[in-house]
């Protein structure tokens, strides 16, 4: 079975040679690359060309910067495989990792093969694990992304090619979006998923990544995010039984929006009304210790919210 691995590049000179070489060098060789470079301003179209020249798997297809979730459907509408597969260009897989994808697919029959993956910290690795509960149901599926449970990353992901095509397609910014990505396939559809324990993606931690960034769109798209989400769940008629988890959901992105500092933190109206609807009323059971604390903070002061980010930050460099 054909596996079409999409990587979607913006000025990714640093790390595409990397990313290609971990793909080229899979146990599994029936796969096709589509690089999609996203209007690059360096070297990344360079790069990939000199890979392309060496095997003819790997196909460059270059256009117009409209931001990663736009790049990634002009990749899947391109894709000729059965099975589709996103890798980001900073990022690079284990050599074994679409063979155990694959492999599960095939004994199995499922619609999308969910695998464990590592952070990457300070060169260190961190196994980061899915607790995949159930493997069937939208509620149950549902509830696994809003609660954070299964990661809401298309990366470390197998999907078959026609779940990816039903897609909302715009050139709108999203700073979560390959989670848009991922909820409106889980909710959407009546899936059968499976998981491989072994981690099979390396995810590499640095100040180029969207939750870094200081772009004010990307930072304010959080909340229609939110506003889409609760729209699916509604047409879906998930909403009802899954209240306290989308509140969490919400909670979990207030949290990066602060940590940004996204302008309606420093509303303290806002953040009190926030506060009330979605934490004290529905997501305090569902939210771990330190999520509880930084709302709690961030509530109160962001300033003292920013000061605490950094300190974490900043133990999290030792210890790592």
């Amino acid at each position: 079975m054909k596996v079409s691995i999409i990587v979607p590049a913006f000025n990714a000179e640093r790390f595409i040679g990397r990313c290609l070489k971990s793909i080229i060098s899979q146990t599994y060789s029936n796969i096709e690359v589509l690089v999609v470079d996203d209007g690059s301003t360096d070297n990344t179209a360079k790069e990939v060309k000199q890979f392309s020249e060496k095997d003819d798997r790997i196909i460059l297809i270059e256009k117009a910067n409209t931001g990663a979730y736009a790049t990634r459907r002009i990749g899947e509408d391109r894709a000729s495989g059965a099975t589709i597969m996103h890798v980001d260009a900073d990022d690079f897989l284990e050599p074994e990792a679409v063979e155990l994808l694959i492999k599960k697919l095939e004994s199995t029959g499922a619609d999308v093969i969910i695998g464990n993956y590592h952070k990457i910290i300070n060169g260190r690795k961190h196994l980061v694990s899915n607790n995949l509960k159930q493997k069937t149901g939208k509620k149950n599926l549902m509830k696994g992304i809003l609660d954070n449970e299964i990661t809401g990353y298309l990366c470390g992901k197998l999907f078959k090619k026609d779940l990816l095509s039903k897609i909302t397609k715009t050139e709108k910014p999203f700073l979560f979006e390959d989670l848009y990505a991922v909820i409106q396939v889980f909710a959407r559809n009546e899936l059968y998923v499976e998981a491989v324990e072994t981690p099979i993606y390396n995810y590499d931690i640095h100040g180029n990544n969207s939750t870094s960034t200081k772009n004010i769109k990307l930072i304010e798209s959080v909340f229609e995010l939110n506003e889409i989400t609760q729209e699916i769940l509604e047409k879906e008629g998930l909403l009802p039984a899954l209240k306290n988890e989308f509140s969490a959901f919400k909670c979990r992105n207030w949290i990066v929006y602060s940590r940004l500092g996204g302008s309606r933190s420093y509303d303290r109206n806002y953040r009190k009304q926030f506060l009330k609807e979605n934490y004290r009323k529905y997501a305090r059971k569902n939210l771990v210790s330190y999520q509880k604390l930084e709302m709690l903070i961030y509530n109160q002061n962001p300033e003292i919210g920013h000061f605490i980010t950094r300190f974490l930050k900043g133990v999290q460099k030792v210890i790592s």
